[in-house]
């Protein structure tokens, strides 16, 4: 598997879209696990979360250089700066919820040590990833819906930059449906047509 620490906290089989109007793809994953790696769940939560996001984890990419992964209790911040064709710089930050103005050193370095194994892990999937593209024997072909929603998604921003389009992505078809998680997956795995 190609990220073993996450995968241990964000299941795949668990992971589905989270996607309103906007610039910007996002998946919920409800159930956190907690099984095999708790490291993201050493300090305690905000105060006043429903079930729903006490059980739930967000993760954002507004585009073009900011990742967003929100857990029950913090928020972890990654900004990419391009610093030459091949080189991008991270910058990443911490936040804490206001109801906890007191974390003790070593939960927050028990945090902060799981997510720099999981960026050293997307780390190298990039790196990894890209190497391969730009060796030349790849011959790209359909995207997968169930995994390559967002990459879609983006392609299509990208395309409506390149031809003036000024509009804005639409969101998910229902808006019924919860923005947070329930607990359980509200979105099972669908075909998706892209």
């Amino acid at each position: 598997w190609v990220h073993p620490e996450l995968a241990k906290v964000s299941r795949v089989q668990d992971h589905y879209r989270y996607q309103g109007a906007g610039m910007y793809c996002g998946q919920t994953t409800t159930p956190l696990s907690n099984d095999e790696r708790g490291d993201w769940s050493t300090m305690p939560p905000a105060e006043g979360l429903d079930h729903s996001n006490m059980a739930s984890g967000r993760f954002i990419a507004l585009f073009p250089n900011v990742l967003l992964s929100i857990l029950p209790n913090h928020v972890f911040v990654m900004r990419l700066e391009p610093i030459a064709p091949g080189v991008t710089r991270e910058v990443c930050t911490w936040l804490l919820p206001p109801s906890n103005p007191h974390v003790a050193d070593e939960d927050f370095a028990t945090t902060r040590d799981f997510w720099l194994d999981v960026n050293g892990e997307d780390i190298d999937i990039v790196q990894r990833g890209q190497k391969g593209l730009t060796a030349g024997g790849y011959t790209p072909g359909r995207l997968s819906p169930r995994f390559e929603e967002p990459l879609h998604r983006f392609h299509n921003m990208l395309a409506d930059r390149f031809t003036g389009s000024s509009r804005i992505p639409v969101g998910d078809e229902s808006d019924d449906q919860p923005l947070y998680g329930t607990g359980v997956n509200p979105l099972p795995w669908r075909r998706v047509e892209l």
